[in-house]
């Protein structure tokens, strides 16, 4: 088998992986309980297997982006830790991975790198609190790191025609909604 027929291959498994995942976790979103211990486990599920398509198309953006939502994710789970936990569980390898990302300079060779980073702050910073406790923020920050990743997603495709952007653009729309709806909600 020649190198580029088993590039192409490995690109249609993570297009099909991501795509199945997108739907997977819209599926959670729209017929499970919010919250519910079910719903976290599909997410924690489609959040892992995005994270292995990204991590298999040696998308780093991505890679990084989902390892910070898993970690938000089983922080979902143990709704009982305190705040600092919480924080010190998803801020700090936030940080690092921003950090590896400057020194590994991710922000020199694609300048739209810099708003995957933002995408991923806002994610970090919304997962890090307890969402029943900090609907509006969490949801607020939600919104926002979704947003930012459809700016970064289509840039992505329309760019570097990175097509596991796709899924991901839908996804992150559906959920920057759905949160933005939580949000305004939660406001009134």
């Amino acid at each position: 088998m020649s190198d580029a027929h088993r590039l192409r291959k490995s690109h249609n498994f993570s297009i099909y992986l991501t795509s199945f995942s997108v739907i997977l976790l819209i599926s959670g979103l729209l017929f499970l309980k919010e919250g519910s211990r079910l719903q976290n486990a599909v997410f924690l599920i489609g959040a892992a297997l995005i994270a292995i398509s990204a991590f298999e198309s040696k998308n780093h953006m991505v890679t990084f982006l989902e390892a910070i939502i898993i970690l938000g994710i089983i922080t979902a789970f143990f709704p009982l830790i305190s705040l600092s936990v919480h924080l010190l569980m998803i801020l700090l390898p936030a940080l690092g991975v921003i950090a590896f990302l400057s020194y590994a300079g991710y922000y020199r060779k694609e300048r739209i790198n810099a708003i995957a980073t933002a995408s991923l702050i806002c994610f970090a910073f919304g997962f890090s609190l307890n969402a029943p406790s900090y609907v509006t923020v969490f949801s607020l920050f939600l919104s926002l790191g979704s947003f930012l990743f459809v700016v970064y997603g289509s840039l992505s495709f329309y760019m570097y025609k990175v097509n596991m952007q796709v899924p991901l653009v839908v996804l992150n729309a559906i959920f920057g909604v759905s949160s933005f709806i939580l949000f305004l909600s939660s406001v009134r």
